[in-house]
């Protein structure tokens, strides 16, 4: 009897020691922590930015440059000027994250007129006109929506003039596909999970028939549509789904006919 009661103290007390450090266990399954805070990282480089997100488990790393350098003696080429996780600008460090939200990295560097950068900056846009255009309010909208071509010199000519504008239209979904993000430094590349890249055209759903160009908006994450479950679109996302879109506008490729604009919002209708 004596022998077995001090070995009962020995399990109650491992049973103890267990229950209390179970309590401070927490599973981060697909999940990332932020290295650092928002505010360390301006004016570090932006390629050891990157390394430090990406050591810390992110997928979903994006770079947009300022070509605003003329010298470069205040402000070095590649500078970190911010960095925002999942929208947020001023995150706070050693915070968790779904390790596929999008991590922003905006840096300064020279212009060069040969490269047009992926990546729409609104330091670079043109904010003289803040109204949002429609086929009702301006001519040329409603112009490249008649055009039943899939390339057009009207739809480079519309991307020059309203660079950075705001556009609202009835539109449909043409194609869904998982956005890719490809690592620079490494040369590989990853498919997110909750990330998407959605094709628009205007008008109403017809899979015999399109006008205007097609619109390609990229990353656009699950609960940026209102979806709370961060793997699962909303029920109205779906190819054929007749939506109301407003989007920025960015620039058309004539090779691939392809304009590419930004999210602002996507709608059912």
């Amino acid at each position: 009897m004596k022998k077995i009661f001090p070995l009962c103290l020995a399990i109650v007390a491992i049973v103890l020691i267990f229950a209390k450090t179970g309590r401070n266990l927490e599973v981060h399954d697909g999940e990332a922590k932020t290295p650092s805070g928002s505010s360390i990282q301006h004016g570090r480089n932006y390629e050891d930015v990157y390394k430090d997100f990406e050591k810390a488990g992110f997928t979903n790393i994006q770079l947009e440059k300022i070509d605003d350098l003329i010298t470069g003696w205040l402000t070095k080429d590649g500078e970190v000027e911010a960095v925002s996780v999942d929208g947020n600008s001023e995150y706070s460090p050693d915070k968790w994250y779904p390790s596929d939200v999008a991590v922003v990295i905006t840096y300064h560097t020279f212009p060069d007129k040969q490269i047009e950068d992926n990546n729409y900056n609104l330091n670079t846009s043109k904010k003289e006109d803040t109204e949002t255009l429609t086929v009702e309010n301006c001519e040329d909208l409603a112009k490249i929506f008649s055009i039943t071509a899939n390339i057009d010199p009207a739809y480079s000519e519309f991307a020059e003039k309203y660079h950075g504008r705001i556009i609202e239209f009835d539109g449909r979904v043409d194609y869904i596909d998982h956005h890719s993000v490809y690592n620079p430094f490494n040369g590989t590349t990853s498919i997110s999970d909750t990330t998407y890249d959605i094709l628009l055209s205007y008008g109403d759903y017809d899979a015999d028939y399109q006008i205007g160009p097609t619109i390609r908006i990229e990353s656009v994450t699950s609960r940026t549509l209102g979806c709370n479950i961060s793997k699962n679109l909303p029920s109205f996302m779906n190819v054929g789904s007749n939506v109301h879109v407003c989007a920025r506008i960015g620039s058309f490729d004539e090779n691939i006919g392809i304009f590419t604009m930004y999210y602002e919002s996507i709608e059912a209708r």
